[in-house]
């Protein structure tokens, strides 16, 4: 099971010196904590009334349907829609620890905490209930495109951020070769 989770939150610390990179967490990054955590994931289907001949993946993304078309991102809220074009689209991956209560099945285990810590990194005595927590190994992905979209998903299987990364790439590369392109003229001389 997959574990994704879309929100937004503070950047404790920057795996990459790439300046780039830090500016786009820095954008996407408001809070020294998650503000809103949801748990999504990856289905396909269509919005309703629109009629294709694929089904595209969708992810939910800050309240928003994200319908991964070959020429497009189309993104729904609230019954009104709108479009990214994949060449305004950047992406930024980077590995995240993250607290969990339990951790996702296909969740990398790093480490362990406790609910309440003390100063020296041990549990607090105090509380009777104070258990171990794991601290698992997440990557986020924000996004970002120059329509004003902004979204991280937190994703609990470490190693698949760059596959998508790459692929949003790449899709931009070609949509914006296609739109590029002479029109195809055809001649109907019979």
């Amino acid at each position: 099971m997959l574990c994704i989770a879309a929100g937004i939150g503070l950047a404790l610390s920057f795996s990459s010196q790439n300046p780039a990179i830090i500016g786009l967490f820095a954008i996407l990054f408001v809070a020294a904590y998650v503000i809103e955590n949801k748990e999504t994931s990856v289905s396909y289907a269509l919005p309703k009334g629109i009629a294709s001949n694929i089904t595209p993946p969708t992810i939910t993304i800050d309240g928003k349907n994200c319908y991964f078309f070959p020429d497009c991102i189309l993104m729904e809220e609230n019954k009104r829609f709108g479009a990214m074009r994949y060449e305004t689209v950047r992406i930024a991956v980077r590995d995240q620890r993250m607290i969990m209560d339990t951790a996702p099945s296909d969740a990398t285990i790093v480490g362990q905490t406790w609910n309440y810590v003390n100063k020296n990194g041990g549990p607090d005595r105090r509380f009777k209930d104070n258990r171990q927590l794991p601290i698992c190994l997440f990557e986020e992905i924000g996004i970002v495109s120059e329509g004003g979209f902004k979204g991280l998903l937190q994703l609990s299987k470490h190693g698949i951020g760059g596959a998508f990364s790459s692929s949003v790439s790449e899709l931009g590369k070609v949509t914006k070769e296609l739109n590029d392109a002479e029109p195809l003229l055809i001649n109907n001389k019979t």
